[in-house]
């Protein structure tokens, strides 16, 4: 007996049966999930980062070379962790559909990754469909501490007997700028020296670093009479100790 589209056909013992093919219900054969094999490969570029860039990652999901012309389908889930098992997103969500040559992305934008929580491992799993099995592939990614730069200025340029000053540290990190945090310590002396007292900034010389659009601001300002009738010359230091994100820095200013 051969079962067709809810219809039998039954042949006496014996007989000769003649069908024609278009009497039988023709059910294609579907591959489970745990059928055809594939491989997801992934990458990050770039592979070492500075504390704040922006990351691409992809994954890359292959099949075997086969007669089956089949492309596969579906998404891939991606899972950024920090070593100190910290999370970072992909850009619209973790879940990326596959495209047709089996790639999918997933973009880290600027000022998610930190040199503090370095390496990242990087997970990506492809969901499989009806005709592939799903598989998984992993990364690293390393984030190293964005490189420091300062610049100071002085308020007037030129001190005078009797007035205040302020000096302002101002401090870059490319991409990483507005992650910035800590303290500039400043230093300040004059030739020859007024009183110690006048020579510290108001609030202490150890001041906190101020972000704003990704750029640090840390300001020392000194009351009116710390520079002497008889004073020539001053000198003002800034440092930025750095840490783990940021590179260390020091500027030095010389003024009349």
């Amino acid at each position: 007996m051969f079962r067709g589209r809810g219809k039998q056909v039954v042949a006496a013992a014996g007989a000769s049966v003649l069908l024609a093919v278009t009497s039988l219900a023709i059910v294609p054969l579907v591959a489970s999930a745990s059928g055809t094999g594939t491989a997801t490969s992934v990458t990050a570029a770039p592979a070492i980062a500075k504390t704040g860039a922006a990351v691409t990652v992809t994954a890359q999901v292959s099949v075997p070379v086969t007669s089956n012309a089949d492309i596969p389908t579906g998404t891939v889930t991606f899972t950024i962790t920090g070593h100190n098992a910290s999370t970072v997103n992909c850009k619209k969500g973790n879940v990326k559909t596959i495209s047709a040559s089996g790639k999918a992305t997933c973009s880290i934008a600027k000022e998610r990754l930190l040199a503090a929580a370095s390496p990242y491992s990087i997970e990506g799993v492809y969901s499989g469909d009806s005709n592939f099995a799903g598989s998984s592939g992993s990364a690293s990614e390393t984030v190293t501490p964005a490189k420091t730069s300062m610049t100071l200025t002085a308020k007037p340029t030129k001190a005078k007997a009797g007035q205040g000053n302020d000096f302002t540290a101002t401090l870059k990190a490319g991409a990483g700028g507005s992650l910035l945090s800590g303290n500039v310590v400043f230093s300040v002396s004059d030739s020859p020296a007024t009183p110690p007292a006048k020579r510290k900034c108001v609030g202490g010389d150890s001041v906190a670093i101020t972000v704003k659009k990704g750029v640090g601001t840390a300001k020392c300002v000194l009351d009116a009479g710390w520079y002497g009738a008889t004073s020539t010359s001053y000198d003002v230091t800034a440092s930025f100790g750095g840490n783990s994100n940021f590179t260390a820095v020091t500027k030095s200013k010389a003024g009349t």
